[in-house]
């Protein structure tokens, strides 16, 4: 998988710059780590911007180069634990790099 701690760092950045806004005019401010709305100058909304930023499932498949029955599988034997919001399995970055740090 991967070989060192840079590697992982460079995984997930690569995964934060890939984000599009979203459709309904709201986005992702990367830099700060928080939410923005589309005409309201960049500021953010409520306390979004103490909040991590979480992976999708689809995003952590992606940065593993791995399917998403893949990652499913791993969180199943508890390799990989994730954020549980409502049934939609999100990521912690932190907890990206400890399991790939783990896998070498």
């Amino acid at each position: 998988m991967m070989s060192n701690a840079s590697d992982a760092a460079e995984v997930i950045c690569k995964v934060y710059s890939s984000r599009q806004p979203r459709p309904n005019g709201r986005g992702v401010d990367l830099e700060n780590n928080s939410e923005f709305a589309g005409d309201d100058e960049g500021a953010p909304v409520g306390s979004m911007a103490k909040l991590p930023q979480l992976f999708t499932l689809a995003e952590v498949a992606r940065a593993l180069a791995v399917s998403p029955h893949t990652v499913r599988a791993f969180v199943r034997s508890g390799k990989l634990p994730p954020v549980r919001i409502c049934r939609r399995l999100l990521f912690h970055p932190d907890e990206l790099t400890k399991f790939i740090n783990a896998a070498k």
